[in-house]
């Protein structure tokens, strides 16, 4: 288990996009992940899992919160949110549920950025419900791709993992919002982008943002999509009446 000093240092203030002022929690190690994807900046997964586990003690993450929050208010700076955006998968804390719960009775608001592989278990479907926002990252909807450009687990199935994410879609209450990091000769061509946009449009999302690849990736050879390829990636998402934006 990590140490007393890593657990204390797991939060940092952030002005985030997914939910305006928050608090940005690191709630398992960094690339401690269900995916080895090529863009990954961490470079490599040091650990690729499906075990759910405690990896830090619940009490000194909730304290560090607490005190994360009086600093912020004491510069003047508003917390509405707190976000799990670990450098790996957060969805791998299996205190994750009993976290938001605590946090939601003390009125704090959560968000998370997960992509969604173990979204056909039921247990992280539920602790998921209890969230007040999430951004699912789905890249792709073909088998291939999938295995070439986020390198899964080998024990994953994408069609599940779809079929999952797209009936939860339809039962959360909450604000759900997709990524996808659009990447050259991989996952930009007019096949791929049109079959993405449509499914992304059978999860009814707030927004649905492009993403591209800026940190140095695991991967050397990995880079954004040429200008044609990301006009078609426009063109795709606005026939399918998706809220969409490009982010570097």
């Amino acid at each position: 288990m990590p140490s007393l000093v890593e657990t204390l240092n797991v939060f940092e203030p952030i002005s985030f996009r997914y939910s305006g002022g928050s608090l940005g929690v690191k709630n398992v190690p960094a690339s401690t992940c269900t995916y080895n994807c090529v863009y990954c900046p961490n470079s490599r997964t040091k650990m690729i899992t499906l075990n759910r586990r405690s990896w830090y003690e619940m009490d000194t993450i909730l304290e560090s919160v607490a005190k994360k929050q009086a600093q912020a208010r004491v510069l003047g700076r508003a917390i509405d949110h707190v976000t799990f955006i670990p450098d790996g998968e957060p969805t791998l804390d299996a205190n994750l549920e009993q976290e938001i719960e605590i946090l939601r009775a003390v009125g704090i608001k959560t968000s998370i950025v997960t992509n969604v592989s173990l979204i056909d278990r039921s247990d992280v479907q539920r602790m998921l419900k209890s969230v007040d926002q999430i951004t699912v990252k789905v890249d792709t909807i073909n088998q291939a791709t999938w295995q070439r450009l986020n390198r899964p687990h080998e024990q994953l199935s994408l069609p599940a993992i779809l079929e999952a994410l797209r009936d939860f879609s339809s039962e959360y209450g909450g604000f759900l919002d997709t990524e996808t990091m659009l990447l050259n000769e991989l996952n930009d061509t007019e096949e791929e982008v049109r079959g993405l946009a449509e499914y992304l449009r059978e999860l009814h999302p707030r927004t649905a943002t492009i993403l591209l690849p800026t940190s140095p990736p695991s991967g050397a050879w990995v880079r954004g999509p040429s200008a044609k390829r990301m006009a078609l990636a426009y063109m795709a998402f606005e026939q399918c009446g998706l809220k969409w934006w490009v982010t570097v």
